[in-house]
């Protein structure tokens, strides 16, 4: 497991999985790599080699220590000693030495810029250990500084992905109302951030950040996110619904409109859409009570009215009960100013629902409004 450091072959293939065997694998194989290893040190560590692959951890961390006080800034010694100090259990002092050797203003970081492997698989033993104590912030960091160090895109971006969700999970853990514990708003934009622009494209991480600007209020950002995830989703009616929502309360009732004639082109093109009518419906209805109420909009309360007919029909073929058709079919009617219509749909709805109370008062309504005598 832990080579002799005479073996010259090095695997480039390595790429620092999470685990310590390929910390030691990668590290005192690059012991030739380092220039002025003192033969006596090359001889400490073949001990040490030797011990530690015999499972005599204490024997081999007198070797490490031997090597260290010949060449205290080898990188082979540190991380091997570190290496051994986790076989033996004594966690906390690996972590003290590989928490030293990822400090970046040190003869290490300038190592593991030259030996970008030896870097990734030092960082990944010292996460290990951050998350096994729960030490999530410190992990964070050590995952972004992974992140900035990879040679590879595709590891920058799981690695920046990565900071960002367990960033993510600190401030939420229990639950998004909770007031922000951790990091700032802005912070966690800036780790999201990170991911995305590295090539991290995913619905998990636009929603993230989506939420994110929700939470301050800059509506337009929030929004170019959310239209991010209707890019990349096959239907994407709960994003449009909260985009509805948003600019009933934030914006005019011309961009209101904008985005319900956007959704219904979007909508014609996925079949998944029958599913949602019931989201659907009250946003044509909305439209249909603005359009006249917006100068020269392309549309009348009309064409409204004639796509919700076509939106109940086309639900009532795909088995929406017709009790539930039915209620759509009056409050069309009642925002039509088909008052008579709409009351005697409510007579059918009500031999077909006796028990429900809330449509007998809107029979009162209707009748008042139509004067139909009652005893």
């Amino acid at each position: 497991m832990f080579d002799r450091i005479n073996k010259k072959e090095h695997n480039k293939n390595h790429t620092g999985h999470r685990s310590y065997i390929l910390l030691c694998l990668v590290l005192v194989l690059g012991l030739f790599i380092l220039t002025g290893c003192a033969a006596e040190e090359v001889s400490y560590i073949n001990d040490a080699a030797d011990y530690y692959n015999a499972g005599e951890y204490a024997e081999a961390e007198a070797a490490f220590l031997k090597a260290i006080r010949n060449n205290e800034k080898s990188v082979t010694v540190f991380s091997g000693y570190a290496f051994n100090q986790l076989k033996a259990g004594d966690i906390e002092g690996a972590e003290a030495l590989l928490g030293i050797m990822v400090n970046q203003d040190n003869t290490y970081g300038n190592y593991f810029d030259r030996e970008p492997e030896t870097g990734e698989a030092v960082r990944r033993a010292l996460l290990d250990i951050y998350l096994s104590k729960n030490k999530y912030e410190d992990a964070v960091a050590l995952l972004k500084q992974l992140g900035d160090k990879a040679t590879d895109k595709e590891k920058e971006a799981q690695y920046k992905a990565s900071a960002a969700l367990l960033a993510w999970q600190l401030n939420y853990e229990n639950g998004q109302d909770q007031a922000l514990t951790f990091y700032t708003p802005d912070q966690l934009i800036k780790l999201v951030s990170d991911a995305i622009e590295s090539g991290n494209e995913s619905i998990k991480l636009y929603k993230m950040r989506a939420n994110l600007y929700y939470l301050k209020e800059e509506w337009d950002l929030w929004e170019a996110d959310e239209r991010k995830i209707i890019d990349m989703k096959d239907c994407a009616i709960d994003e449009y619904r909260a985009i509805y929502g948003m600019r009933l309360k934030e914006k005019s009732p011309r961009d209101v409109l904008t985005l319900i004639d956007e959704m219904v082109i979007y909508i014609s093109g996925h079949s998944a859409y029958i599913d949602n009518y019931g989201t659907i419906l009250p946003m044509i209805l909305k439209a249909a009570e603005y359009a006249d109420r917006v100068e020269d909009w392309e549309h009348d309360n009309k064409y409204y009215f004639d796509l919700a007919d076509q939106y109940i029909s086309a639900a009532q073929d795909k088995n929406v009960s017709d009790n539930e058709v039915l209620r759509y079919q009056i409050i069309i009617a009642e925002k039509k100013g088909k008052m008579e219509l709409a009351y005697k749909l409510l007579g059918v709805y009500l031999e077909h629902c006796p028990e429900d109370r809330m449509a007998y008062k809107e029979q009162k309504y209707l009748e008042n409004r139509i004067g139909v005598a009652t005893e």
